[in-house]
């Protein structure tokens, strides 16, 4: 069946033909019809695709097993099968399914048995297991042992039954995740250079295999599912490797490697023990094929590092798109940091490091995760940013007073200033005063700190500690007034007063901050990647003749309108300098030659 470009194909997998007469008749193995998803038109499906997509649905290995496909039209007599070995004999199927449904059949010629599927386990009436296609065929199936036959134990029957064999619900299931898989295929397919449309690279496709370090053994007991839960998911945060729940009830869990869709056959299986709470490992195949992150950073000028203890386990993790560190030649040269838990069992924080543009958009520099906000591993992070971005006298940090980051930032970054978040210090200043009336201190703090000009922000803050000495007494004790003071500030820190926008990030990686390593690392290289391209296409569709940014064009306009209304005298018109009297009835000069006013505002705020 064909749909636009989707061509849907179902099969029937593991049956043969008898001989009746002069006709033939297919015996399927399987109570159930299974179906394929192909997003391309029939004509550009070719048989060893087929083949692979069929191998891999079914877990099986074609470079040891066979397969063999046929179909027989109903409106043609006698009932023969039509076998397709080549191209052309599939695309005379799928041409014929047009007119007539035939349902594609699956007959299995060689298996080697180490590959051979959990879910070809199959229950007789009788209560017996079932062992091979040839059995089910003659109906006489009987217990057997053979190294190509995975055999339950009897006594576990009855409960597997219901909930293990009811083979509607894992072939509904089963074709769910065939179409979850083509998507992500296809996807990967339409970027198999490795490079997303945003230029940052999501893909990358290794062979080799390695083992997966969890080292279990068929047989292996667990109290319960809980254990092999856990056990599970520390080995594939100490290993970087990732993978997904197939299925899980309280009879059985199924994990499965997420690079599955690249034929990586990482597979674990356990089930419950009879009259028990206990859980034994049931299938196992511990070698990976895969690269061990199924996504791996290729963004060219990307920049990253991995720290591993004495013990090789992992430590500090940093990484910088290229992308990143590009487009920061652009951006204001203050650059906020901060950290925030991670919700994992391993622990750890989750570090951000923002820049700001002319529009004030919160641009992303580098991410890295900690083992905690101590001295060595802050000084690990900045040993790291200042591979990507050297020391200058032009930078300016920005963060809250955590006394190991401030350490860390003087050491490795000497050339350059650092600025206290006034938010978090407004709320120590409120938590040093007596005072019932908190917002009221918090916002007068506040007022001093933004001040623009040293004249005022010496009235204001003699004002404050005047009105509110013990959190005056405090905040001289514990800040210098150049690391809050705007005015007094040494650098060019512009609006840039807080560490709120880092803290908006981490908020949008709040659902990640929950999730492994790796798949963390996905979220946020995805949700740079969808910034980048948002931006990038508002950048294009601006006009080369516009000379601002809209919010600084905005901003100008409003001012203009105020500043018609002043009195100005002009001073000296070679050097551009003027007279201007203010709102408040004070005289500044303006400076257009060296753009600076005595207003400071002009000075500080930067808007050129």
């Amino acid at each position: 069946m064909s749909n636009n470009h989707r061509t849907f194909i179902h099969f029937d997998y593991g049956g043969n033909y008898l001989k009746s007469g002069d006709e033939v008749q297919w015996i399927s193995s399987e109570e159930v019809r299974r179906a394929l998803l192909m997003k391309a038109p029939i004509e550009e499906i070719n048989y060893l695709a087929l083949v692979d997509k069929i191998g891999r649905k079914m877990m099986l290995d074609t470079t040891t097993s066979e397969m063999r496909f046929s179909y027989m039209p109903i409106s043609v007599n006698p009932k023969k099968p039509i076998y397709i070995s080549n191209d052309d004999d599939l695309l005379c199927y799928l041409e014929w399914n047009k007119i007539e449904f035939s349902v594609l059949h699956v007959e299995l010629v060689k298996d080697d048995g180490e590959n051979q599927r959990s879910e070809q386990i199959r229950v007789s009436e009788g209560g017996e297991v079932g062992a091979s296609n040839k059995e089910f065929v003659s109906c006489g199936i009987t217990r057997r042992d053979h190294d190509d036959v995975m055999i339950l134990y009897e006594s576990e029957l009855c409960e597997q039954n219901k909930q293990v064999e009811n083979s509607e619900a894992v072939a509904c299931e089963e074709q769910e995740e065939m179409a979850c898989e083509e998507r992500e295929e296809m996807a990967c397919v339409e970027r198999e250079d490795g490079m997303d449309n945003q230029g940052i690279g999501v893909c990358k496709r290794v062979n080799k295999e390695w083992e997966d370090g969890v080292n279990l053994t068929i047989g292996q007991e667990f109290g319960s599912k809980k254990a092999v839960q856990d056990l599970l998911e520390k080995g594939a945060h100490k290993n970087c490797f990732e993978y997904d729940i197939m299925k899980s009830d309280p009879m059985l869990y199924v994990v499965k490697c997420t690079g599955k869709k690249f034929g990586c056959k990482w597979f674990v299986r356990v089930a419950k023990v009879k009259n028990s709470e206990c859980f034994s490992v049931r299938t196992y195949n511990k070698m990976h094929s895969c690269y061990r992150s199924t996504t791996k950073i290729t963004n060219e000028g990307t920049i990253s590092f991995v720290e591993l203890d004495e013990k090789k386990n992992f430590q500090y993790l940093f990484f910088a798109l290229g992308a990143c560190i590009e487009g920061f030649n652009a951006m204001r040269k203050v650059i906020i940091v901060d950290a925030t838990h991670l919700k994992i069992a391993q622990g750890g924080v989750l570090v951000v490091a923002l820049a700001q543009d002319l529009e004030h958009h919160h641009y992303p520099i580098d991410f890295g995760v900690l083992d905690g906000e101590k001295d060595v591993s802050w000084s690990w992070f900045f040993e790291k940013l200042k591979s990507v971005i050297p020391d200058s006298s032009e930078l300016v940090f920005v963060s809250d007073r955590n006394q190991s980051l401030m350490k860390s930032q003087r050491e490795l970054y000497p050339l350059s200033q650092h600025g206290c978040c006034i938010y978090h210090l407004c709320q120590n200043v409120k938590g040093a005063c007596n005072y019932s009336k908190k917002k009221v201190v918090g916002k007068k703090f506040m007022e001093c700190a933004k001040a623009y000009t040293e004249a005022e922000f010496l009235k204001l803050y003699g004002d404050f500690k005047e009105r509110y000495p013990a959190a005056a007494v405090y905040q001289d004790k514990h800040v210098e007034e150049k690391k809050w003071s705007r005015c007094c500030f040494p650098g060019a820190r512009y609006n840039i007063d807080t560490s709120n926008s880092v803290e908006s990030i981490n908020h949008v990686f709040v659902n990640a901050r929950k999730l492994r390593l790796l798949p963390m690392i996905n979220a946020i290289v995805e949700k740079v990647a969808e910034w980048f391209n948002k931006h990038r296409k508002t950048t294009a569709e601006t006009p080369s003749s516009q000379m601002m940014v809209p919010l600084v064009e905005s901003e100008l306009h409003s001012r203009c309108e105020e500043a018609k209304l002043l009195p100005m005298f002009e001073l000296n018109s070679f050097f551009l300098e003027y007279n201007v009297i203010g709102i408040d009835g004070v005289d500044y000069l303006v400076d257009l030659k060296n753009k600076t006013c005595y207003r400071k505002r002009f000075d500080i705020d930067r808007m050129h």
